[in-house]
């Protein structure tokens, strides 16, 4: 019987890169949800994991300014490209009111820009580590938000207030699939 392929991604559950390595790999792989790309990497090349899913470019903002230091300092070979359509949406607490504070990835803040500017000016916009941290965040806070998509509000049982918040109507990730360049399994 062969082992489960262990993949990598920035977590928590709920992320595009998540949503990424479930299109490409499918349901019958480990899931290795980690707090930062950095420690995708290390993943990799400590050998608990055997591949990452790794977003390098948007449509929106170009290259993924968190991830191109790293995909340059590590030892790590490509393996394959994933493109994921992103549909961000602004996701609440079922029982919100009165938002105050919005959580999201820094890049997502950064391609929803001028819909938050004309819609939600007043918000408090505070980055953190991934738009499904920022859900977490809002499953305890009926006056905060999310930026997120469908599958993230029903993953952590939130409403999709608002649909297609992003600036670009065919927003996409590109991310690599990557592993270590010498493995150990």
């Amino acid at each position: 019987m062969s082992q489960k392929k262990v993949i990598a991604f920035l977590g928590p559950e709920g992320t595009y890169s998540h949503q990424a390595v479930l299109h490409y790999f499918g349901e019958e792989v480990s899931l290795l949800p980690l707090p930062s790309f950095q420690d995708v990497f290390e993943a990799l090349i400590s050998s608990k994991a055997h591949y990452g899913m790794i977003p390098y470019k948007n449509s929106t903002t170009g290259l993924v300014r968190a991830t191109q230091p790293l995909l340059k300092a590590y030892d790590i070979s490509y393996c394959d490209e994933v493109v994921e359509s992103i549909h961000h949406g602004l996701l609440v607490h079922p029982q919100y009111e009165n938002l105050e504070v919005l959580y999201a990835h820094e890049e997502a803040l950064a391609q929803c820009k001028k819909w938050l500017k004309q819609h939600k000016p007043l918000l408090h916009q505070e980055a953190v580590s991934s738009n499904a941290q920022g859900a977490v965040l809002v499953t305890k806070n009926p006056h905060a938000a999310a930026i997120g998509n469908q599958w993230c509000a029903t993953y952590y049982g939130l409403k999709l207030l608002y649909e297609n918040i992003a600036d670009l109507p065919h927003n996409e990730t590109h991310f690599y699939v990557v592993k270590a360049t010498t493995k150990k399994f």
